[in-house]
């Protein structure tokens, strides 16, 4: 009986697999990007995208991406990247998705904002607000190339204010 109980079990999680795996991968891929940004690995983050990648504003290539990145990080020197939890938006048929990441960039030796009075995005985002100002917002188009997800589009703007999540 145990054994038939997890089997069922084992059957109605692989039945729930592609929506929570797709999400939790495209998640994953984030954090690790993050990870990968305070390190400089610039090349890494490279290997995220796809071939025919874009970054807005300015319309960029590949690598153009990956200059101006490099020139970035040589910019701010060491640093944190602190955000707030994100979702991940994946389309019906789960060959794209789009996440919505508001961040703040915090240099070695700067006085970070006290997040623990964040309960949400939201929240999040008026605590780093009151505290720094304007953060900034990256919203990621990803695409499932050959089983694995990409990244196909980045867009960076400011956070203003008024602006929601």
């Amino acid at each position: 009986m145990r054994f038939t109980l997890l089997i069922l079990l084992a059957l109605s999680l692989i039945g729930c697999k592609n929506e929570t795996d797709d999400a939790a991968v495209i998640k994953q891929i984030c954090l690790d990007a993050v990870k990968m940004a305070e390190g400089h690995k610039v090349g890494d983050l490279v290997d995220l995208t796809t071939k025919d990648f874009k970054a807005y504003p300015g319309n960029r290539a590949r690598m153009d991406a990956q200059r101006i990145l490099i020139v970035t990080f040589k910019r701010y020197g060491k640093f944190k990247v602190r955000h707030p939890e994100f979702a991940v938006k994946l389309n019906d048929a789960k060959t794209t998705a789009e996440v919505t990441i508001p961040f703040l960039i915090v240099r070695e030796g700067e006085k970070e904002p006290d997040f623990s009075k964040a309960t949400d995005a939201e929240g999040w985002l008026e605590v780093v607000t009151d505290a720094v100002g304007d953060p900034y917002r990256l919203n990621l188009g990803f695409t499932k190339k050959e089983g694995d997800w990409k990244i196909w589009k980045a867009t960076i703007d400011g956070v203003k204010r008024h602006d929601s999540l």
